[in-house]
């Protein structure tokens, strides 16, 4: 569905102005920009204002800006296994154990959340309130995806295991009532 355009506020600056009297005075200006569709999601440096203030090295900002660049469009999962670490390193200059301590330090802001399917695989989901590049409507969806995700993995292990058993059993009422 497509929405209707609206006009967002992106900064604001101060400017000078001329009355009609020819006084010259200051005003505060809204810079504004035209967002016509959803098809388009643009992240602002507000959206990322909560992780910048705990990045405390320059090699978490540079992992941070790589996982910017190399998302796809529409997808909240990206991979930092041992191929995609060479090339971070090739393309940041960042060593091995560097892209590790970022990687722990990203998930502990939340940027970055294991794949609950395999925690030790180097997939991780991606926290859209952060970062994403797509659609509006993708990444809302994507937010509610993400938001379970924490939620459950802050649970006690027994509880987690819990959601675990429920998620297998229906996986396999599912896949049996599709074979018939």
């Amino acid at each position: 569905m497509k929405s209707k355009p609206y006009l967002k506020k992106v900064s604001q600056v101060r400017s000078p102005a001329l009355s009609t009297e020819g006084e010259l005075y200051t005003v505060d200006c809204d810079i504004n920009i035209v967002v016509e569709t959803n098809e388009g999601f643009t992240m602002w440096l507000d959206n990322l204002d909560p992780v910048i203030k705990n990045i405390k090295n320059l090699p978490d900002f540079k992992l941070l800006y790589w996982i910017g660049r190399n998302l796809k469009h529409n997808e909240s999962v990206i991979v930092i296994n041992g191929i995609y670490k060479k090339r971070i390193e090739e393309e940041t200059g960042m060593s091995q154990p560097s892209i590790n301590r970022s990687i722990r330090s990203l998930k502990d802001s939340n940027v970055l959340i294991n794949y609950p399917d395999a925690p030790k695989s180097g997939i991780f989901y991606i926290n859209p309130s952060f970062i994403w590049r797509g659609s509006t409507d993708e990444r809302k969806k994507q937010q509610k995806n993400v938001l379970t995700l924490i939620k459950e993995s802050n649970l006690p292990e027994l509880e987690q295991q819990k959601i675990k058993d429920v998620k297998s059993y229906e996986k396999a009422i599912y896949k049996k009532s599709t074979k018939k």
